[in-house]
């Protein structure tokens, strides 16, 4: 496996390589993010309101510091 960041993109590719016999395969595995303005930038150009902002899916209180792999950052 191979990471790569493309920090002005906001993507990261992680590039998996798959060795059997007898081939080779190469996956790749591209992952956009977001920073909260431009994550809200986002919904509201396509026509969604934001009633709230959870730091994760059970509705806990936004922090800006996350416990997310760091490597995004």
């Amino acid at each position: 496996m191979n990471t790569f960041k493309y920090e002005k993109e906001k993507v990261i590719l992680d590039k998996y390589t798959i060795i059997e016999e007898p081939r080779k395969r190469v996956v790749y595995n591209w992952l956009q993010y977001f920073s909260k303005d431009l994550l809200i930038q986002e919904f509201e150009e396509n026509g969604f309101t934001i009633e709230r902002i959870s730091s994760d899916v059970a509705g806990k209180a936004f922090i800006t510091e996350s416990s997310l792999d760091a490597r995004f950052f």
